[in-house]
């Protein structure tokens, strides 16, 4: 088979990148169009932020891996 050459793109963030009103507490949520690896997934690929300062956090993985929450 031949290598997959074409990259993820995001589909679906929630909440929506620029939301407001947000809770601190409330799961971040990115849907790719396909799987991505689970390795690739890093504090430096994946960032979330508050003010430019950035937020601690773990990374999941939903829906065989299209999904990431922080």
């Amino acid at each position: 088979a031949s290598p997959d050459v074409t990259a993820p793109k995001v589909s679906i963030s929630d909440p929506v990148s620029g939301a407001v009103g947000v809770g601190t507490t409330s799961p971040i949520s990115v849907t790719f169009t396909e799987a991505v690896e689970p390795a690739t997934v890093t504090a430096a690929s994946f960032q979330v932020s508050v003010g430019g300062t950035p937020v601690a956090g773990s990374f999941g993985f939903l829906n065989n891996g299209t999904t990431v929450r922080f």
